[in-house]
């Protein structure tokens, strides 16, 4: 039997559906239902979940009852992050906290918004378990999380028959499906990241990811912190892009070291980005750490990794 667990991103998922900016609802549903069905019919899987995020900032009340639907309000004592400030009876994501310009140039799109709301019911109709983080985080950091603990879970991963995804090697458990490159640094043995875009399907494993940027999964947070990520407001150091990320995570291995022996970079630019930006901002490191800590995903969420609660029930 196929054991194998599909992560969908369904923010990102939804996002991809909503093709125009004027698009309805209703077109944007209409999509989201045909892409979750080719998936379905494709992968054969067996074993899916559904990962949303909440709509920020998230206010908190206290009245008895459970939260329904991804509204922007939520009823104590609904999972709050320990890390997670309550300002006002307000929950903002912990990545402001750190740094308040994070995420701050997105416009609103309702129509997407809404339809991202609408697609919960939607999912659950073809027995798809839908998941939040807890308040404060993302749902990157749920899928990261829920990834490495399916990872660990020996149980996991064990198949006997083709389960019609391209990667049907049988020690990949977990397939995440995004077309976020975040989630590159998830990648593993035994984890891999399908980013679907139309006809396209590429898959990115180990092998995949270093042939393509020359690093390993787990230095792509090095990587971003240095070139930035516009679409989350980070903008990196001035005049480093991916390949002169990439480059520079290869050599020294991660940021510390790269911060630490910033004096020997050959490349004039490159060096003296670092070193700038070693001098400024937050006392000797500057705010490349800041930016990595930013882009590094939780992996330590409390998430469930009972087989059973993913099953698609027919």
């Amino acid at each position: 039997m196929n054991r194998r667990l599909y992560i969908i991103d369904a923010n990102n998922l939804v996002h991809r559906a909503a093709v125009i900016n004027e698009m309805s609802v209703k077109d944007i549903l209409k999509n989201v239902n045909s892409m979750i069905d080719s998936f379905l019919f494709r992968s054969k899987a067996k074993y899916v979940v559904a990962v949303f995020d909440h709509d920020y900032p998230v206010r908190v009340s206290w009245p008895d009852g459970v939260p329904g639907g991804l509204s922007n309000t939520v009823r104590y004592p609904y999972p709050i992050s320990f890390d997670a400030k309550i300002r006002n009876g307000v929950v903002h994501l912990i990545r402001q906290e750190l740094y308040p310009e994070y995420k701050s140039n997105r416009l609103s799109r309702d129509n997407v918004e809404e339809a991202i709301d609408a697609s919960v019911d939607l999912f659950k109709s073809k027995r798809i378990r839908c998941l939040l983080p807890p308040v404060g985080h993302e749902s990157d950091d749920m899928i990261a999380s829920l990834a490495r603990a399916i990872e660990k879970d020996q149980e996991w991963g064990r198949t006997v028959e083709e389960d019609g995804f391209p990667c049907s090697s049988s020690k990949i458990k977990v397939v995440i499906l995004s077309t976020d490159f975040d989630f590159i640094q998830s990648v593993t043995d035994h984890i891999v990241l399908g980013t679907r875009r139309q006809e396209n399907n590429l898959v990115y494993n180990t092998d995949k990811i270093f042939e393509r940027w020359g690093i390993r999964p787990e230095q792509w947070p090095g990587v971003i912190a240095l070139s930035g990520k516009p679409s989350n407001n980070i903008p990196g150091l001035s005049g480093i892009g991916i390949k002169g990320a990439c480059s520079l995570i290869a050599e020294y291995g991660n940021i510390q070291n790269l911060i630490n022996n910033a004096d020997s970079i050959k490349r004039n630019g490159h060096r003296n980005a670092i070193l700038e930006d070693r001098h400024l901002g937050l006392g000797t490191e500057g705010m490349l750490k800041l930016y990595l800590s930013l882009v590094t995903l939780r992996t330590d969420l409390e998430t469930d990794t009972d087989l059973d609660t993913y099953r698609i029930r027919k």
